[in-house]
């Protein structure tokens, strides 16, 4: 019961995050807010879009976003879309070194390892 409740709370805390996002897309810390958010709930599937929103409109906050999402690649659920779109800001940043320490992630934690850091590492 308790874990149904804590979940719901951070679903509460997640949308309310996303509603301030999208009531004030140019307010660039309403933005991060919500992307923590997002990516403390496990909540990855609305990430992306989530980024590419805040680095179209706010191209100072990539390091932000950067940081947010290194945070996150820590964990071991977090999917491959999310450390594919942290590669890429890294790669765009030339932390390469960074970059290749989340292909290496990925592939860890690919079935087929060989490939996904022959994929990644042709990205680089």
């Amino acid at each position: 019961l308790l874990a149904r409740i804590e979940k719901g709370m951070l679903s509460t805390e997640v949308e309310t995050a996303l509603e301030a996002a999208t009531r004030e897309p140019e307010n660039q810390t309403a933005q991060l807010v919500a992307l923590s958010k997002l990516l403390d709930s496990g909540v990855t599937d609305k990430v992306i879009p989530l980024v590419d929103q805040i680095i179209s409109r706010h191209s100072g906050a990539r390091d932000q976003v950067i940081e947010a999402l290194s945070r996150a690649a820590m964990r071991p659920d977090v999917p491959f879309p999310v450390l594919n779109l942290l590669a890429d800001l890294l790669v765009s940043r030339n932390r390469f070194d960074e970059a290749l320490e989340v292909v290496r992630t990925m592939a860890d934690r690919s079935i087929d390892n060989v490939g996904a850091m022959r994929d990644g590492a042709q990205k680089i």
